[in-house]
């Protein structure tokens, strides 16, 4: 991941950084020993709680970017975090951000929930189900582009 900025949301920098990333993520998914992986008994041994989010294949390039202020330093994207609630069959993605210019006041987060189940050994299937974005003023600030960034962080 070196060299890569901003969780790769903004592009890998080269069409060879993302290959390496691919790659190095399917050699870490081939070392997995569970014969179903995304089985509810997995998911809850292995992978629930929060995790931090190194890198995301989601990516906002060219006019998206710009419509959401994300060039030029107007938003800042300050981590993304993932949240896995078995009991639920519920994954909560997080994005926490800046807005700059206006202090304290600018920090925000937007977490898009969805509902998971398993869809095949290794693949579960994601259902939309909310968005929240606190604090809610910031809603109106980005105005018609809220629709935008949701469509972006849809999990589906």
């Amino acid at each position: 991941l070196e060299g890569v900025e901003s969780f790769g949301l903004f592009g890998c920098g080269s069409p060879q950084a993302r290959e390496d990333i691919e790659a190095a993520a399917a050699a870490l998914e081939a070392l997995c020993t569970h014969e179903e992986p995304a089985s509810p008994a997995v998911v809850e041994a292995v992978v629930a709680g929060e995790w931090r989010v190194l890198f995301s294949t989601v990516t906002i390039l060219g006019s998206r970017r710009t419509k959401l202020g994300l060039r030029g330093g107007v938003v800042t994207v300050d981590s993304l975090s993932q949240r896995i609630d078995p009991a639920a069959a519920v994954a909560e993605n997080v994005v926490h951000f800046s807005l700059a210019g206006l202090g304290a006041a600018a920090r925000g987060t937007l977490a898009v929930r969805a509902r998971y189940s398993q869809a095949a050994a290794r693949r579960v299937a994601i259902e939309y189900e909310a968005s929240e974005l606190q604090p809610e003023a910031l809603e109106r600030v980005l105005g018609a582009n809220m629709d935008l960034l949701l469509k972006i962080f849809n999990p589906e």
